[in-house]
């Protein structure tokens, strides 16, 4: 499951849910700092946790205005109603960055920042693909 970093996790959480639709199961806080969150959206699952400059996991991970906007990973979210989704993303003030239309491989949906930078994507089912994928082993030890 994707774990976020927020600076400000706490009205994070809160934007995640009205925005996106999220909704909390659990909020571990400690002050003002959030240890550990866990939002449901659907059958997904997100971990959402405070950044804190110092600690040891936090010193290797960066926040997207520290990248100029650029990210290495995103998430990924399918939801039932991708046109009510998307209004309800705008009408919270997400960043459209990729306009709600039909992507390859056949897949309807759009790409949103949250209010911290984070890049989501949305879409209206899993990417639909033309052949069978090649099927993969994966393994611990290499």
């Amino acid at each position: 499951m994707p774990w976020l970093r927020y600076r400000n996790a706490f009205v994070a959480i809160d934007w995640l849910c009205s925005a996106f639709g999220f909704e909390p199961e659990f909020i571990q806080a400690d002050g003002h700092t959030v240890r550990h969150a866990r939002l449901s959206c659907g059958e997904g699952t997100l971990m959402v946790g405070s950044a804190e400059d110092g600690t040891a996991w936090d010193r290797h991970l960066l926040q997207p205005d520290e990248t100029g906007g650029r990210e290495t990973q995103s998430c990924f979210v399918v939801v039932d109603d991708i046109d009510a989704h998307y209004a309800q993303a705008v009408r919270a003030g997400a960043e459209v960055v990729i306009p709600l239309s039909m992507q390859d491989p056949g897949m309807r949906g759009y790409a949103c920042r949250d209010i911290e930078g984070h890049l989501w994507w949305f879409g209206a089912t899993l990417p639909r693909f033309s052949a069978a994928p090649t099927p993969h082993r994966f393994s611990a030890l290499h």
